[in-house]
């Protein structure tokens, strides 16, 4: 079974907050891709401390989750009070709420603006059988809650969405921006809640060669699901990872075996999974990891990779060469077919390497009290990395700062009605240093412009010994 087969998930279409940290006013976070539906890639880009990871978290926050009705007392508007339902398995459900409002006290007081109430979260989802389904106005869930505050103490709550209507959890996997590999514990972790990300900067990432071991052990003594498992992993790894080229690569072997259970076959020769390279250990560990608790998630689907998640990631960017980033986004979307990635970055490479890739941007105001949310920003398809990084990421240009300097230092001087000798002189050697500099993209083009100049010089110093 796999998520063609009926099954519903949900995915998020817009996210409204109010008075949330570095927010004051509603900002709202769209979520959606030009064709109406899901987008499967969101973007969120801006610079430090403006509030990326906590757009993640209010997502994470605001998840549906069952609504029980305390077992002496018949709720059918807003909750009244904080957190006052007896155990789920003693209630009736009457709705859904965000998972906000089930956690403790001070998780919503981390959330509160200081000096400013009263906060208030919205988001709105869809439920759709896969990630490209037509998405009508029907479907439609939201989960609302609105919190007051005294002196940031929480004082009062209230929900603001209570739809009746049952719906399906849906299944997040969350990953903070400090990823590391644990060791042996692909028995442990399975279906996480989204504390790593909400509560700390780390998240423990499952031991990827526990994880193809057991799938390889399983696969062996004759199970079909583990040896589809298995081979679908694989080829997500080869695709995937820059260092391998087919499954072969990929050696599981026995655990008590000396050099490692998993082995890789690169260009160097053989190298344990311990043994690669910071970026390339931790990318398998998360392609790992976000394939395993699918599997856990969906024990009886004969393709869990193309089961629906929604995916929150701080950082997706960290350890990845810009040659990576240009293409990985890409391929994960090529096995993981029915999973929202949410993620946070600050690389330009990543923004504009995908078509269809939904971006928002967060600019900090002049006054500099509070943050916006810029939805649709310039469509930088196509774009180099330079116009991005002036366009979307708040650079005045892309040059290092001495030449920024210089060319600030020539415009002062143009802007002048006369010149002394001595600026004459020093509008020319501004001129010469700038002219030097590349302004070509490709290589070759780069090569070719330093041959030119080349001729160019050696024209120069012949015309001055003919003198």
């Amino acid at each position: 079974m796999s998520a063609k087969s009926g099954r519903k998930s949900i995915y998020f279409l817009r996210l409204e907050i109010e008075n949330v940290r570095c927010f004051a006013e509603k900002q709202v976070l769209d979520l959606v891709g030009s064709n109406n539906l899901p987008a499967r890639w969101n973007l969120i880009v801006g610079d430090n401390g403006v509030g990326k990871t906590t757009l993640l978290q209010c997502l994470a926050w605001m998840r549906p989750v069952p609504y029980f009705d305390p077992k002496t007392e018949t709720q059918t508007g807003i909750q009244p009070s904080l957190h006052d339902q007896d155990t789920p398995d003693m209630q009736r459900q009457i709705g859904i709420q965000p998972w906000l409002n089930d956690r403790d006290t001070p998780d919503m007081e981390r959330l509160l603006r200081d000096g400013a109430s009263p906060t208030a979260l919205r988001a709105e989802m869809v439920e759709l059988p896969t990630l490209d389904s037509f998405c009508s106005s029907t479907g439609r869930i939201r989960t609302g809650i609105m919190f007051g505050a005294t002196k940031n103490k929480l004082t009062r709550v209230r929900l603001t969405e209570n739809e009746p209507e049952k719906t399906v959890e849906p299944f997040f996997i969350p990953y903070a921006a400090n990823r590391h590999m644990g060791h042996q514990n692909a028995a442990r972790l399975s279906e996480a809640e989204p504390d790593d990300l909400l509560r700390t900067d780390s998240t423990e990432l499952v031991d990827a060669a526990d994880v193809l071991s057991r799938l390889d052990h399983s696969a062996l003594k004759g199970n079909p699901k583990s040896k589809a498992c298995l081979d679908s992993l694989k080829r997500a790894l080869v695709n995937i990872l820059p260092f391998i080229n087919e499954a072969s690569d990929i050696d599981v072997r026995d655990p008590v075996e000396p050099g490692g259970r998993l082995r890789f076959r690169t260009p160097y020769g053989d190298v344990s999974l311990d043994g690669l390279s910071l970026g390339h250990r931790t990318v398998t560990a998360w392609i790992v990891d976000l394939a395993w608790r699918l599997v856990k998630r969906y024990p009886e689907s004969t393709k869990p990779l193309e089961e629906p998640a929604v995916v929150l990631i701080d950082e997706i960017d960290l350890h990845v060469h810009p040659r990576w980033q240009r293409t990985i986004m890409q391929q994960i979307s090529g096995h993981f077919t029915n999973v929202q990635f949410v993620a946070t970055t600050h690389s330009p490479m990543m923004v504009g390497s995908m078509t269809g890739v939904n971006v928002a941007v967060l600019r900090q105001t002049e006054a500099g009290d509070h943050v916006v949310i810029e939805n649709e920003p310039e469509v930088v398809e196509g774009w180099r990395v330079d116009q991005i990084l002036v366009s979307l990421f708040g650079l005045e240009t892309a040059r290092s700062l001495r030449v920024e300097e210089l060319m600030k230092e020539r415009e002062r001087l143009l802007e002048k009605k006369s010149y002394s000798p001595h600026e004459r002189e020093r509008l020319r050697e501004i001129a010469d240093e700038l002219s030097s500099l590349p302004t070509a993209e490709r290589t070759e083009d780069l090569e070719a412009m330093r041959v030119i100049r080349e001729a160019a010089a050696d024209i120069r110093a012949r015309q001055v010994d003919r003198k």
